[in-house]
């Protein structure tokens, strides 16, 4: 017998033991669905680039005073190619402080 295995024996019934085996599959799966959910959410409000029309959506104010704010430097925007773009992170963090002030 190898040195580094203990071996026991314990009596349980099928029942008991499916039950045990369901218990942890059934805590494993949730633990997996829990992180990869938020993994989800974070790399969404990281990464997602939205357009000037959905940012003056969420912020609620107009085209000319989105792009004040970009030029002012308030409100970081990118340019990709011919396209603004804004980080959602950046738009919900401006909308943020628009509700504190």
């Amino acid at each position: 017998m190898d040195k580094n295995h203990n071996l026991f024996t314990v009596n349980i019934d099928i029942k008991a033991f499916e039950a045990l085996i369901e218990f942890h599959i059934n805590n494993a799966v949730a633990a997996a669905l829990a992180n990869i959910q938020s993994q989800k959410e974070i790399a969404k409000s990281q990464d997602e680039w939205i357009t000037r029309k959905q940012a003056t959506e969420i912020l609620g104010i107009s085209a000319p005073t989105i792009i004040n704010l970009s030029k002012s430097g308030i409100l970081p925007c990118y340019h990709l190619g011919k396209s603004v773009r804004y980080k959602r992170s950046e738009v919900d963090n401006a909308h943020k402080q628009k509700k504190m002030s």
